[in-house]
């Protein structure tokens, strides 16, 4: 998945936007490609020097592909490399081509962009972060970026196949929901482990996944009477 969208060479308005919108693209160069399931697999390309921070996302291409699209950054700043988290879509028209890229072949990258970040107050609150498939990367971010931060990682997935690497993470910090098996620790989804599960009136919480989910969280925790201006969300299309 990637967020908000995609963006591809097109005609008219299309076109013109893009080429505004890529006015900062530079050529990265592939590192490595690793699966960590069946499905889904991290793109490592060189970093360049390029500065972000936690939450933010990238746009990445092919050259002379002519089709983009908008990735959370999976690495924390502190590595010279840049990773994200890439779901592979075999009818898609970028990610196949992403799956087979090879150690120094070209990527395009513009970014980074964003604004799913964590400022110094919110660091110091507890977090849960609510998350779909792919949408664990900003998490993922978060979580190796600030290593005193208080979270819990609430991750729904299928199959207990399609975990993203849970041993990055702090002893129970993270929380898989399978919705399709019956393994521990929580069968169901992430909205089912949600209405079992309090928030307090403390916690920031962020939500990164499909639309529908995002609204099924926001109507739980007003129903839990949450203070909503402590909930944030990133869409996933």
């Amino acid at each position: 998945m990637n967020p908000h969208g995609s963006l591809f060479v097109g005609k008219g308005k299309q076109t013109i936007f893009m080429l505004t919108r890529l006015r900062g693209e530079q050529i990265h160069h592939t590192i490595s490609v690793s699966y960590i399931t069946p499905t889904v697999f991290i793109l490592r390309i060189t970093r360049r020097e390029l500065q972000f921070k936690p939450g933010q996302h990238l746009t990445l291409g092919i050259p002379g592909v002519g089709e983009l699209r908008e990735y959370s950054i999976y690495s924390p700043p502190h590595h010279d490399y840049l990773e994200v988290l890439v779901r592979l879509v075999e009818t898609g028209r970028l990610t196949p081509k992403l799956a087979k890229l090879r150690p120094g072949d070209e990527v395009l990258v513009d970014g980074p962009n964003g604004f799913f970040t964590l400022t110094d107050e919110q660091i110091l609150h507890p977090q849960l972060f609510i998350a779909t498939g792919t949408g664990i990367a900003p998490f993922h971010c978060f979580a190796a970026s600030h290593k005193n931060l208080d979270y819990t990682i609430v991750h729904g997935v299928a199959f207990h196949t399609e975990q993203h690497d849970p041993r990055h993470y702090k002893p129970g910090c993270y929380i898989p929901c399978f919705s399709r098996e019956r393994n521990l620790p929580f069968a169901g989804r992430v909205t089912d482990w949600l209405r079992q599960n309090q928030v307090t009136p403390q916690t920031e919480v962020m939500v990164c996944g499909n639309s529908q989910m995002i609204l099924d969280v926001w109507e739980m925790l007003l129903d839990q009477q949450h203070p909503m201006e402590k909930v944030r969300q990133e869409i996933y299309f």
